[in-house]
Protein backbone atom coordinates (compact mmCIF):
# COMPACT_ATOMS: atom_id res chain seq x y z
CA UNK A 1 0.00 0.00 0.00
CA UNK A 2 1.06 3.64 -0.94
CA UNK A 3 1.25 4.91 2.80
CA UNK A 4 3.79 1.67 3.85
CA UNK A 5 5.81 2.55 1.06
CA UNK A 6 6.10 6.10 1.52
CA UNK A 7 7.14 6.30 5.31
CA UNK A 8 9.16 9.07 5.38
CA UNK A 9 12.43 7.99 7.82
CA UNK A 10 12.55 9.69 10.78
CA UNK A 11 16.10 10.85 12.36
CA UNK A 12 15.44 9.74 16.24
CA UNK A 13 14.69 6.27 14.68
CA UNK A 14 18.06 4.68 14.34
CA UNK A 15 19.27 6.80 16.95
CA UNK A 16 17.15 5.27 20.41
CA UNK A 17 19.33 3.67 23.11
CA UNK A 18 19.43 0.22 23.82
CA UNK A 19 18.07 -0.73 27.47
CA UNK A 20 16.09 -3.60 28.49
CA UNK A 21 12.31 -2.69 28.96
CA UNK A 22 10.04 -3.58 26.46
CA UNK A 23 11.45 -6.60 24.51
CA UNK A 24 8.28 -8.17 23.90
CA UNK A 25 7.34 -5.29 21.74
CA UNK A 26 10.62 -5.92 19.14
CA UNK A 27 9.28 -5.92 15.50
CA UNK A 28 12.61 -4.94 13.96
CA UNK A 29 12.28 -2.63 11.31
CA UNK A 30 8.65 -3.37 10.52
CA UNK A 31 5.64 -1.29 11.28
CA UNK A 32 2.49 -3.64 12.07
CA UNK A 33 0.24 -1.22 12.61
CA UNK A 34 -1.70 -0.96 9.27
CA UNK A 35 -4.87 -0.74 10.90
CA UNK A 36 -4.40 2.56 12.12
CA UNK A 37 -5.04 3.50 8.43
CA UNK A 38 -8.74 3.44 7.60
CA UNK A 39 -7.98 2.84 3.66
CA UNK A 40 -6.21 -0.05 4.41
CA UNK A 41 -8.39 -1.40 6.48
CA UNK A 42 -11.37 -0.53 4.14
CA UNK A 43 -9.45 -2.95 2.18
CA UNK A 44 -9.02 -5.67 4.84
CA UNK A 45 -12.86 -5.88 4.66
CA UNK A 46 -12.63 -6.80 1.48
CA UNK A 47 -10.12 -9.49 1.42
CA UNK A 48 -11.90 -11.05 4.35
CA UNK A 49 -15.10 -10.88 2.76
CA UNK A 50 -13.79 -12.66 -0.44
CA UNK A 51 -12.15 -15.30 1.48
CA UNK A 52 -15.30 -16.10 3.58
CA UNK A 53 -17.53 -16.31 0.62
CA UNK A 54 -14.87 -18.67 -1.03
CA UNK A 55 -15.18 -20.65 2.69
CA UNK A 56 -18.77 -20.45 2.94
CA UNK A 57 -20.40 -19.81 -0.77
CA UNK A 58 -24.28 -20.28 0.57
CA UNK A 59 -23.94 -16.75 2.66
CA UNK A 60 -21.54 -14.74 -0.44
CA UNK A 61 -24.37 -12.76 -0.74
CA UNK A 62 -24.40 -11.72 2.90
CA UNK A 63 -20.09 -11.08 3.80
CA UNK A 64 -20.32 -8.73 0.29
CA UNK A 65 -23.26 -6.83 1.64
CA UNK A 66 -21.45 -6.65 4.85
CA UNK A 67 -18.40 -5.67 3.26
CA UNK A 68 -20.02 -2.73 1.62
CA UNK A 69 -21.95 -1.55 4.33
CA UNK A 70 -18.44 -1.41 5.99
CA UNK A 71 -16.58 0.03 3.69
CA UNK A 72 -19.30 3.16 3.40
CA UNK A 73 -19.31 3.43 7.47
CA UNK A 74 -15.03 3.60 7.32
CA UNK A 75 -15.24 6.02 4.29
CA UNK A 76 -17.44 8.37 6.11
CA UNK A 77 -15.00 8.11 9.36
CA UNK A 78 -12.30 8.65 7.37
CA UNK A 79 -13.85 11.74 5.94
CA UNK A 80 -14.99 12.81 9.39
CA UNK A 81 -11.33 12.17 10.91
CA UNK A 82 -10.13 14.21 8.43
CA UNK A 83 -12.50 17.53 9.23
CA UNK A 84 -11.69 17.47 12.44
CA UNK A 85 -8.05 17.26 12.14
CA UNK A 86 -8.17 20.34 9.78
CA UNK A 87 -7.80 23.18 11.88
CA UNK A 88 -5.36 20.95 13.84
CA UNK A 89 -0.86 21.63 13.65
CA UNK A 90 0.62 19.28 12.15
CA UNK A 91 3.62 19.05 13.10
CA UNK A 92 6.08 19.62 16.53
CA UNK A 93 5.15 16.81 18.56
CA UNK A 94 7.11 13.74 20.12
CA UNK A 95 5.35 10.20 19.59
CA UNK A 96 6.12 7.43 22.01
CA UNK A 97 7.82 5.39 19.29
CA UNK A 98 7.56 5.26 15.45
CA UNK A 99 4.13 3.13 15.24
CA UNK A 100 2.09 5.57 14.29
CA UNK A 101 3.14 6.07 10.56
CA UNK A 102 -0.13 4.88 9.17
CA UNK A 103 -2.27 7.04 10.90
CA UNK A 104 0.18 9.96 10.59
CA UNK A 105 0.67 9.48 6.45
CA UNK A 106 -3.31 9.32 6.12
CA UNK A 107 -3.95 12.71 8.34
CA UNK A 108 -0.97 14.88 6.81
CA UNK A 109 0.58 14.66 10.44
CA UNK A 110 4.67 14.94 10.79
CA UNK A 111 6.37 14.04 14.19
CA UNK A 112 9.23 15.87 15.05
CA UNK A 113 10.65 12.45 16.78
CA UNK A 114 9.99 9.22 18.60
CA UNK A 115 10.94 8.98 22.50
CA UNK A 116 11.61 5.45 21.43
CA UNK A 117 12.51 3.37 17.93
CA UNK A 118 9.64 0.96 16.84
CA UNK A 119 10.50 -1.86 19.48
CA UNK A 120 9.30 0.62 22.23
CA UNK A 121 12.04 0.09 24.66
CA UNK A 122 12.37 2.71 27.30
CA UNK A 123 15.14 5.67 26.39
CA UNK A 124 17.89 6.26 28.32
CA UNK A 125 19.37 9.33 30.09
CA UNK A 126 21.28 11.09 26.79
CA UNK A 127 17.79 10.39 24.91
CA UNK A 128 16.08 11.99 27.05
CA UNK A 129 18.17 14.96 27.57
CA UNK A 130 18.50 15.54 23.59
CA UNK A 131 14.02 15.06 23.77
CA UNK A 132 14.21 17.65 26.27
CA UNK A 133 16.27 20.10 24.39
CA UNK A 134 13.71 19.84 21.35
CA UNK A 135 11.13 20.64 24.16
CA UNK A 136 13.49 23.83 25.05
CA UNK A 137 14.11 24.70 21.75
CA UNK A 138 10.59 25.18 20.79
CA UNK A 139 10.48 22.67 18.20
CA UNK A 140 8.03 20.42 20.05
CA UNK A 141 4.83 21.60 21.63
CA UNK A 142 3.56 18.19 22.45
CA UNK A 143 4.52 14.91 23.76
CA UNK A 144 2.76 11.49 23.68
CA UNK A 145 2.55 9.01 26.07
CA UNK A 146 0.84 5.40 25.40
CA UNK A 147 0.85 1.74 27.53
CA UNK A 148 4.09 1.21 26.25
CA UNK A 149 6.20 4.38 26.73
CA UNK A 150 5.06 5.46 30.32
CA UNK A 151 3.50 9.46 31.77
CA UNK A 152 6.60 9.19 33.59
CA UNK A 153 8.79 9.46 30.73
CA UNK A 154 6.68 12.72 29.21
CA UNK A 155 7.08 14.37 32.06
CA UNK A 156 10.56 13.71 32.64
CA UNK A 157 10.70 15.29 29.28
CA UNK A 158 8.56 17.92 29.50
CA UNK A 159 8.88 19.13 33.27
CA UNK A 160 10.02 22.97 33.52
CA UNK A 161 8.40 23.42 29.68
CA UNK A 162 4.87 24.43 28.36
CA UNK A 163 4.60 21.81 26.29
CA UNK A 164 1.06 19.65 26.39
CA UNK A 165 1.23 15.92 26.85
CA UNK A 166 -1.41 13.18 25.68
CA UNK A 167 -2.07 9.94 26.06
CA UNK A 168 -2.62 7.63 22.71
CA UNK A 169 -4.46 4.42 22.29
CA UNK A 170 -3.40 2.22 19.38
CA UNK A 171 -4.76 -0.56 20.44
CA UNK A 172 -8.17 -0.35 21.94
CA UNK A 173 -6.73 -1.21 25.49
CA UNK A 174 -9.06 1.18 27.25
CA UNK A 175 -12.65 1.01 24.80
CA UNK A 176 -15.13 -1.33 25.21
CA UNK A 177 -14.99 -4.29 22.87
CA UNK A 178 -17.76 -4.40 20.19
CA UNK A 179 -19.05 -3.32 16.59
CA UNK A 180 -17.61 0.46 17.56
CA UNK A 181 -14.59 -0.20 18.72
CA UNK A 182 -12.55 0.43 15.63
CA UNK A 183 -14.48 3.88 14.53
CA UNK A 184 -13.73 4.50 18.48
CA UNK A 185 -10.38 3.91 18.37
CA UNK A 186 -9.25 6.45 15.81
CA UNK A 187 -11.55 8.82 16.83
CA UNK A 188 -9.61 9.00 20.34
CA UNK A 189 -6.61 9.21 18.48
CA UNK A 190 -7.79 11.92 16.39
CA UNK A 191 -9.14 14.05 19.75
CA UNK A 192 -5.92 13.36 21.00
CA UNK A 193 -3.87 14.69 18.25
CA UNK A 194 -6.06 17.69 18.42
CA UNK A 195 -6.14 18.24 22.31
CA UNK A 196 -2.43 18.20 22.41
CA UNK A 197 -1.38 20.36 18.90
CA UNK A 198 -3.69 22.90 19.36
CA UNK A 199 -1.85 25.94 20.87
CA UNK A 200 -3.15 29.64 22.46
Amino acid sequence: HDEHDEHDEHDEHDEHDEHDEHDHHDHGDVDPHAWLNPTISAHWVTIIANDLSAIDPQNAATYAANAAATIVRLTALEAEITASLEATPKTGYLLPHDGYQYFEHRFGLQAAGMIAGIDARAPGPARVAALRDLVADGVVHCVFDDNEISPRITATITEGSDAQTQTLDATGAGLDAGADLYDALLRGLAASFSACLQRG
